[in-house]
């Protein structure tokens, strides 16, 4: 028998968190940690918590649902609950699980949570990665062909709309129809840091940071004129920062 999953729910509206409680009991296999009705307060329970799943709404005061992808480690899904449709692409594009809209149906809910234990099930039995890289399909489609990647080789991933791209040392670049959450997933949280909605990075492999304006940092991997160059923004600058700044 497996484990009950155990969920946040963030949604600044209270009987929207009422209502999507009643509804988890239902399902039998959902532990509700917490409810929570702000951005800050979602950050608390997921420092202090366990949690397997995040049922987060997409408009709240003080930060809306995208500020807190940032905060979620690798492992952890999320499953969006709005009465917006019209952030579902951006939310799908960053790796979400699922995108419900209010009032939440219990027949829909039910059908997202089995899909996850369908996928939670599949990922448990594969192992497609090991201690030293991971085994990629290579052009993300070509039957029998699987292409070894050492994590040593991965500069960064980024994400480029349905796919994304690997940026490697010596190896050729890859281009894969895979999700940001993916690669979180996969790589080792110690040495892989993301950065933004977009960006995972290999910190160890960062060379130096050059800062050209508010809203552009420069991030080298090597020393010499043609070494691999990524440009990020403000907010993956900070976070970078803060991560290179707690490390011993």
């Amino acid at each position: 028998m497996t484990s009950p999953l155990r969920a946040l729910l963030v949604d600044d509206e209270p009987p929207a968190l009422e209502r999507l409680q009643q509804l988890l009991r239902l399902c039998g296999d959902v532990e509700v940690v917490a409810l929570v009705c702000s951005v800050q307060e979602a950050i608390g329970v997921l420092q202090q918590h366990p949690i397997d799943l995040v049922f987060l709404d997409e408009r709240m005061p003080g930060g809306d649902g995208h500020t807190l992808l940032g905060q979620i480690t690798h492992g952890v899904e999320v499953i969006f609950t709005t009465a917006h449709s019209d952030y579902a692409v951006d939310a799908f594009a960053a790796g979400v699980h699922d995108y419900l809209l209010k009032p939440v149906q219990a027949a829909r809910l039910g059908l997202s949570l089995e899909r996850l234990r369908d996928r939670r099930s599949c990922r448990a039995k594969s192992s497609p990665a090991t201690s030293t890289g991971l085994w990629l399909e290579a052009g993300d489609g070509d039957r029998g062909v699987r292409q070894f990647v050492p994590f040593a080789e991965i500069l960064w991933v980024a994400a480029m709309q349905n796919y994304t791209h690997l940026q490697l040392q010596e190896m050729p670049g890859l281009m894969v129809k895979r999700p940001l959450k993916h690669w979180e997933e996969q790589l080792p949280a110690g040495r892989f840091l993301r950065l933004d909605r977009s960006t995972i990075v290999q910190t160890s492999l960062i060379s130096r940071c050059e800062r050209q304006s508010r809203s552009c940092t420069l991030l080298r991997f090597g020393n010499t004129a043609e070494a691999p160059t990524l440009a990020v923004g403000s907010t993956a600058a900070l976070r970078l920062q803060q991560a290179m700044a707690l490390q011993p």
